[in-house]
């Protein structure tokens, strides 16, 4: 539990096991624990009926998704070898624009074979005119859907290619 596990990170501080520990989740408030919230953890409360969830866009959400089909931005959705290298080339761009350092090709391979593989997960990739512009990687399980890594190239931003993915990943 959160309670019990906050409890033993504080004995570990005091008795000098650890010094200093990152946690990217909600803890119990505690006088020791000192909390920044530089991260950003968003969950949706997803209906059977996407829908429904559509209802609770904000205006410019939907704008933006509207944008995006009007501009003819197109969604792809794969588990393929070629599906992640088009994505994990978006990936090296992004990160690389951000100053982050680059997983290495070799992380991806593996996450393709251990986990897309095994219908764990799958890439969404946005479209235009035949040029993958951005793309996302989403993990699946029990009942839980992440977007893992998100990518896109900057010049196309104005499609608004990634308000696409999310509004597919939700349907999805």
């Amino acid at each position: 539990s959160r309670e019990e596990f906050t409890s033993q990170m504080i004995q570990f501080i005091k008795e000098d096991k650890i010094r200093k520990m990152e946690i990217r989740c909600e803890l119990p408030a505690r006088p020791e624990i000192t909390q920044h919230s530089r991260y950003v953890f968003h969950t949706l409360q997803l209906d059977p009926d996407s829908m429904e969830i559509r209802k609770h866009f904000r205006r410019s959400n939907l704008q933006n998704i509207h944008t995006a089909v009007e501009r003819g931005v197109e969604i792809e959705f794969g588990t393929g070898l070629e599906h992640l290298k088009a994505f994990y080339t978006l990936h090296v761009m992004t990160r690389k624009k951000h100053g982050a350092p680059v997983q290495p090709w070799k992380y991806f391979s593996l996450l393709g074979k251990y986990v897309l593989d095994s219908n764990k997960g799958f890439i969404l990739l946005a479209r235009k005119d035949n040029e993958y512009i951005a793309g996302m990687v989403c993990l699946h399980w029990n009942k839980t859907l992440i977007a893992k890594y998100c990518a896109s190239r900057e010049d196309c931003l104005n499609l608004r290619p990634n308000n696409c993915i999310f509004w597919e990943m939700i349907r999805w």
